[in-house]
């Protein structure tokens, strides 16, 4: 398994300062289906990795809806 960062859901609210972010690396981080719901806020991003973090299929699903044409890999 690989090493986990200390990036959590409170730190995404820090990159809402970057409007024009257009891929977002989560992967290895301790991001949870709560950190989805504020990157539904983030205007420009196109795709975002999940592998490796506390998110649920269902949580990931909610995102793609209320995103459409987001790119999200696990």
């Amino acid at each position: 398994m690989e090493r986990v960062s200390g990036i959590t859901d409170a730190g995404l609210t820090t990159l809402q300062t970057f409007p024009v972010l257009r891929v977002l690396k989560l992967s290895n981080t301790n991001i949870t289906d709560a950190g989805l719901v504020i990157l539904q806020s983030f205007p420009a991003l196109e795709w975002l990795y999940l592998a490796n973090t506390k998110t649920t299929d269902d949580a990931v699903e909610a995102l793609k809806q209320a995103r459409p044409g987001l790119k999200v890999t696990r």
